[in-house]
């Protein structure tokens, strides 16, 4: 629980203001001008900003830093390059923060990247309607050495379906937070949003690649200094996966960067420890099934140094001889002062497949004995990492540690734990606590993946 000025009972106040914009409208894209600002590609990038709805709300801000990977090879590169992921090319024009997927046609998948029409933007809760190459792999390495317009058809790209719930606009899907000021950071520099090369690099044998992720998010809020967040009353920095990481190395820069302001940090599926990749009987290791960067303590050096990573300086100053080690919050945890909301799977599907390399989760049944006996240990080192993240700061901060065999399929439904959703469970830390307590920790302890409201 954090309390310094914090907003009390916001959804009674929420309800009752005057509503200054319409909710579920479309938020444009906004470019950023900044030439350090760069996707992975080389193109601007950018940020969707929804001023406040609510009259009274104008000095509350939710910024959240989106996930979608990283890469720090030149196969893990290349496909970024034709997607969203890597390039702005591809965000959409408009976003709609309303979660009404109905609202979000589904695009013509023959039309151009640059032919989108109003139409062509997605619902926050759902699946973004934009395009991405067919076979972006190809396409990547055939634009390298030819720059001419390349024939391949588009075809639709999909984002992740949950995490950024924080940014509902509607009453009804973020009753807390709904009239706030909302920004959406596009995630399009894969370096976790901590890059900061001001210039192209090689990587492996492709050129001209940047990673600024940690630029463009300075250069988003100088931006909205213009638009008052400088005299914010909060902050709520968030961000799921890759943002959920981004939020840690971040939070409390960004509070040092406001001291006058409540800052606070909510990372979803962001909480990660080096990974020790599985390497028995059915391990994906060398595969495509395991395709996110090497998480492995000894790869940590290279990534950082790749990309120039931001750190947080408390971690940095302290492991001086290894700052690489502050890229995940397992090492950096204990040195971050501003109040954080974990919001966490207990055995988060995405790093054990992608990162640790454990074969898929059977649709029948469950993993052989060597597999079980893996995912058992991983279970017990992540809820014992959560506890000494949340239990450093005698109060403080918050957890909502969900036994579910997930990623980032939080919601303001699912799962439950004593029956509130990780949404409903941040609103009480955020007011103070509940019934005169400060202990706001919502922690399955039924063991592995027994959660029966997990999605």
């Amino acid at each position: 629980m954090w309390r310094r000025g914090a907003p009390g009972a916001m959804r009674g106040v929420m309800l009752a203001t005057l509503v200054c914009l319409a909710a579920g409208s479309a938020v444009p894209l906004e470019p950023l001008d900044d030439k350090n600002a760069k996707c992975l590609d080389g193109s601007p990038g950018g940020f969707y900003h929804q001023p406040a709805l609510a009259a009274d709300m104008k000095r509350m801000w939710v910024i959240h830093l989106q996930g979608g990977g990283e890469c720090s090879t030149a196969d893990e590169c290349a496909p970024r390059l034709q997607s969203p992921d890597g390039s702005s090319t591809f965000f959409p024009p408009l976003v709609n923060f309303s979660f009404d997927p109905s609202a979000v046609p589904v695009p013509d998948p023959n039309k151009k990247k640059d032919s989108y029409d109003s139409h062509h933007y997605y619902d926050i809760g759902g699946i973004y309607r934009g395009t991405m190459a067919s076979d972006p792999v190809a396409v990547a390495r055939r634009q390298l050495r030819d720059p001419t317009p390349d024939p391949t058809p588009v075809v639709p790209a999909s984002w992740m379906r949950f995490g950024w719930w924080l940014l509902g606009d509607t009453p009804k899907t973020n009753p807390d937070l709904w009239g706030w000021n909302h920004v959406l950071v596009p995630y399009c520099s894969q370096d976790l949003h901590s890059g900061q090369r001001d210039g192209p690099i090689h990587v492996g044998d492709m050129e001209g690649l940047y990673f600024a992720g940690h630029l463009i998010v300075e250069a988003i809020l100088t931006e909205l200094d213009k638009r008052g967040l400088k005299g914010a009353d909060t902050i709520v920095l968030s961000g799921h996966s890759a943002g959920g990481i981004g939020t840690w190395l971040h939070v409390d820069w960004m509070q040092k960067r406001y001291p006058e302001v409540r800052v606070l940090g909510a990372p979803i599926a962001g909480f990660y420890f080096f990974s020790y990749q599985y390497d028995g009987a059915g391990s994906t290791a060398d595969t495509q099934a395991c395709s996110l960067s090497d998480f492995s303590q000894h790869a940590w050096p290279s990534h950082w140094q790749l990309w120039d990573g931001f750190i947080d300086e408390s971690c940095a100053l302290k492991l001086n001889d290894r700052p690489w080690e502050c890229m995940v919050a397992n090492v950096s945890a204990p040195f971050i002062d501003t109040p954080m909301f974990i919001t966490q799977s207990q055995t988060d599907q995405v790093v054990l497949q992608d990162h640790d390399c454990i074969p898929s989760r059977p649709s029948k049944g469950d993993w052989d004995v060597a597999v079980t006996k893996y995912v058992k240990e991983w279970h017990k080192n992540m809820t014992v990492a959560l506890h000494l993240a949340v239990n450093k700061t005698q109060g403080q901060n918050g957890m909502f540690s969900a036994a579910c065999y997930t990623h980032t399929n939080f919601s303001q439904s699912a799962p439950l734990i004593k029956k509130r959703s990780f949404m409903e469970a941040f609103t009480v830390w955020l007011n103070g606590g509940q019934n005169g307590s400060t202990n706001c920790i919502w922690e399955d302890d039924c063991g592995e993946i027994c959660n029966p409201t997990c999605t």
